[in-house]
């Protein structure tokens, strides 16, 4: 189904003469005036019977009325242009998707805007046509190929984008070994989680991280009750021992559920390991408190709270200033052509819708192409030369609905917007997740975006844990000399020691030896005076040795009584 957005009211090609006063005064300039058609394609509605199809078109649809009304009052209608769209209705189907694609080209549409879901083969058919297609919702990465879609351009960032302020967290802590964790599958029909997961592999290999390990884990996790099976605790029983720094890509929930199967082994509290979380949803600047609460929970969960000091995660960027957008956003997606209700009313005096990024991305894609068709129109080029159109996108920087400035690249892939996000407090609104670094401009001779830490961060041991420890998982990067030493002393001690013992043995031994020898006499050393010699003693000793009868013998040095 395809509608017009203003009822007919406008012709697509339609002529009238516009009068311009030249400075001189003088001089009448006919401008052929015209009115640019653009197909929005969206899905926006459910088909009979079908209860689960999320209509993302329910809620964003207001921006393109928006952003057409603004540029039909700027530069686009001072030089006599208007824009008109028609609304392409897909139900979330791809095949009537491309149909759609087909059906507005009959319809001579100058521009795409669009599509929602599904982009790869209604961007082929975009180049075929040679119409530029910008789309506000889909990443698929194939269409970043501008070999294959020289007219395809998008304002919504692909997920990949954040594998390069990734790659920049963990050089800024010199984080060069990492074990990457990430859920693998295919269960979700737009679930970009391989995608980015393959990204980030490929920009850590080329940035010269080391893989210490890739993990996966196959189904949504969710804290619901400590008792379920959390399929973290066998990926970090497996790992643990041979790294330090986790990188975790999913929600805040499933980021959570890896830092408990860590604090399981109770490997939190040294500070000697670090969970870096990526996700590509958008920052909720409006409830920061709601990452550290349990479900359903009104007050912070103290588990959360400790274990949240060894994380942060780079996400998406708040917007700045998206109220006020929002609110005109709400007003106008209950006009013509949408006429869609706001239930909140019924609820609220002043309830609306709440805006989506999405919303902001669409609105973006409307005022690019705008600013592309003005400068065709003013350098006197084909306005539906869909190649020149997006190729003159190239290098843009515009200011987005979101409230910060976007670079386009050379593939028609804005760059996105991402902060670091960790645990902190602040008086009004407690404990939190809170920004503490941004990403600004590009580092030295690379393609990385440079981190600006904003806030203190409070390192669990005072400073960032090391990737690896300075002799390595298990030690075996240091040559110890403490075996030799201990070696040595002891080789040292034993050989005093027995010293000490052979002197004591040999002292003894020789005393022994004296003691045994004190009372013998060798025959060979006894000396006996001759008879002469004897009476000459014996007279002179007579009164002595009449009253001893006893006779004197020396040996020696040893006296001995006969």
């Amino acid at each position: 189904m395809i509608t017009r957005a203003s009822a007919g009211a406008w012709t697509t090609t339609w002529r009238l003469l516009l009068a311009h006063a030249l400075l001189s005064g003088v001089g009448i300039v006919v401008v052929e005036a015209e009115t640019f058609t653009i197909g929005y394609v969206t899905g926006s509605k459910r088909r009979p019977g079908d209860f689960e199809y999320s209509r993302p078109g329910l809620q964003i649809s207001g921006a393109i009325t928006l952003a057409v009304d603004e540029v039909n009052g700027g530069e686009l209608a001072r030089r006599g242009h208007r824009l008109d769209f028609y609304v392409a209705e897909t139900y979330g189907e791809e095949e009537r998707s491309i149909l759609m694609i087909a059906e507005l080209w009959t319809r001579n549409v100058s521009a795409y805007i669009g599509p929602q879901e599904t982009c790869v083969h209604e961007g082929r058919m975009a180049a075929a046509f040679n119409l530029p297609m910008i789309s506000y919702y889909c990443t698929n990465r194939e269409t970043s190929n501008k070999n294959e879609f020289p007219t395809f351009a998008r304002t919504r960032p692909p997920d990949t984008q954040i594998s390069k302020s990734v790659v920049a967290v963990l050089k800024a802590f010199n984080w060069t070994k990492v074990s990457f964790v990430f859920m693998n599958t295919s269960n979700f029909d737009v679930y970009e989680g391989p995608t980015v997961a393959r990204t980030i592999l490929s920009s850590l290999e080329n940035a010269g991280v080391e893989l210490n390990s890739v993990s996966c884990w196959n189904e949504s996790y969710r804290v619901v009750e400590q008792h379920l099976n959390n399929p973290f605790d066998k990926i970090i029983a497996e790992t643990h021992r041979e790294t330090r720094i986790y990188v975790i890509l999913g929600n805040v929930e499933e980021h959570i559920g890896l830092l408990m199967a860590l604090d399981k082994r109770d490997l939190l509290q040294s500070g000697q390991y670090w969970v870096v979380g990526v996700n590509t949803e958008t920052y909720n600047a409006r409830e920061p408190d709601v990452y550290v609460r349990g479900l359903l929970k009104k007050y912070p969960d103290s588990r959360s709270l400790r274990i949240l000091r060894s994380y942060f995660s780079v996400v998406g960027s708040a917007p700045i200033g998206y109220l006020s957008f929002a609110n005109r956003v709400d007003e106008y997606r209950q006009r013509p052509p949408f006429n869609f209700k706001n239930p909140l009313k019924s609820f609220k005096e002043e309830g609306h819708v709440q805006a989506v990024p999405e919303t902001a991305y669409l609105y973006d894609a409307v005022h690019i192409y705008a600013e592309s068709l003005v400068r065709a129109l003013d350098e006197g080029r084909d306005p539906r030369d869909g190649k020149k159109i997006i190729s003159s996108l190239y290098g843009l920087h515009y200011r987005s609905a979101m409230g910060y400035m976007v670079y386009m690249d050379e593939n028609g892939d804005p760059e996105g917007n991402y902060t670091l996000i960790g645990l902190d407090y602040q008086s009004s609104k407690g404990y939190g997740l809170y920004p503490i670094a941004n990403f600004v401009g590009k580092e030295n001779n690379t393609n990385l975006p440079l981190l600006r830490v904003i806030r203190s961060i409070p390192w669990v041991d005072g400073r960032p844990p090391v990737a690896e420890p300075y002799c390595g998982y298990h030690g075996e990067k240091c040559y110890s000399h403490t075996g030799e030493i201990i070696g040595g002393v002891a080789g040292g001690l034993l050989l005093v020691a027995g010293a000490v013992a052979l002197v004591v043995y040999r002292n003894w031994r020789y005393e022994q030896e004296l003691d045994s020898l004190l009372w013998k006499v060798n025959y060979k050393d006894i000396e006996i005076k001759d008879a002469k010699d004897a009476e000459s003693a014996t007279s002179g000793t007579a009164a002595t040795a009449g009253a001893d009868q006893q006779q004197l013998l020396k040996c020696n040095n040893v006296s001995i009584i006969a």
